[in-house]
């Protein structure tokens, strides 16, 4: 008090304003701890914050920005029925294209692999969003492209009249090393995502 007057006022030019419907407001942003789940984060604030509105004093009201958790649980929905229907739609294609018997091995394979795969992701704490589910579809393009190579490999050698066991194997000995570096080239050109340490790593690395 002898060198200074300190009063409490508003910043003054503001660095940060808001204004809610034209009211002067102020914005509390809450943020999920690594390994957590948004949407019931969500529902659990949610819920406290309607507790909360009851006790607060006359004029003062909670009101939603951006509710992060129902844009999530919307677009994993969304993307959910998309690679629903992209499995569903490589199924019939592959059973129109390759025949009944081959078209259904190749299919049978790949609806087992994708739920091979959510369960590894269970065990190794990769959780399902947009980019784990977007993986998911790229690898299954993959996995069909590489089937029906060898599917069509062995239909042509029995079409030759070799026997079944030898056109099964040679189809294998032939095909085996190209698509495995095939694979090997995409698990590359993937790579620097992994090994990402900007922001986009948080995003990207799974």
């Amino acid at each position: 008090g002898d060198i200074a007057s300190i009063t409490r006022e508003n910043q003054d030019p503001y660095i940060t304003k808001l204004k809610y419907n034209n009211q002067n407001a102020i914005s509390l942003a809450l943020s999920m701890n690594k390994g957590g789940n948004v949407v019931k984060l969500g529902e659990v604030v949610e819920a406290e914050l309607a507790v909360i509105q009851n006790d607060l004093p006359v004029g003062i009201e909670i009101h939603p920005v951006f509710y992060q958790h129902n844009k999530v649980n919307e677009s994993i929905n969304n993307f959910l029925i998309n690679l629903i229907e992209s499995v569903v739609i490589v199924i019939v294609v592959l059973l129109l294209a390759m025949g009944f018997r081959a078209g259904l091995l190749i299919a049978s394979g790949l609806v087992f692999t994708i739920l091979a795969t959510f369960i590894v992701m269970n065990i190794a704490g990769v959780e399902i969003h947009r980019v784990s589910l977007a993986a998911i579809i790229i690898a299954m393009g993959m996995l069909v492209d590489n089937a029906i190579v060898v599917a069509d490999g062995i239909l042509v050698d029995l079409g030759k009249g070799i026997p079944r066991a030898k056109a099964f194997l040679n189809t294998a000995i032939k095909s085996g090393v190209p698509l495995l570096g095939a694979t090997f080239v995409a698990i590359l050109a993937f790579m620097p995502l992994a090994f990402n340490h900007t922001g986009a790593d948080e995003f990207l690395r799974s």
